[in-house]
């Protein structure tokens, strides 16, 4: 199976005034039914990955919200066990 991605690299600036590094999707891989990707990100941000099967305008389910405990959070989504292709995407914040 072939994986194909992009990446958009960022800074962003909270309303707190504390820079947070870009988030980066990685490693991709599937085993076992399940199609899972680390994200790169600064300890302690908050994250939310969000996945979508069309790439026109519209909703994206979340998958997950969370703060990072360190600079990598692995991610697991069962969704591509049943949908023949997902995109996904990670931003900052809930």
């Amino acid at each position: 199976t072939a994986f194909r991605s992009t990446s958009t690299t960022f800074s962003l600036l909270t309303t707190s005034g504390v820079v947070t590094g870009p988030l980066v999707l990685t490693n991709a891989s599937w085993s076992s039914g399940a199609f899972s990707f680390d994200v790169l990100c600064t300890p302690g941000q908050t994250l939310t990955v969000e996945y979508t099967n069309v790439l026109a305008a519209g909703a994206w389910p979340i998958l997950l919200t969370t703060n990072s405990p360190g600079t990598r959070v692995h991610i697991v989504s069962s969704q591509a066990a049943t949908n023949k292709s997902l995109f996904y995407r990670a931003r900052s914040g809930p």
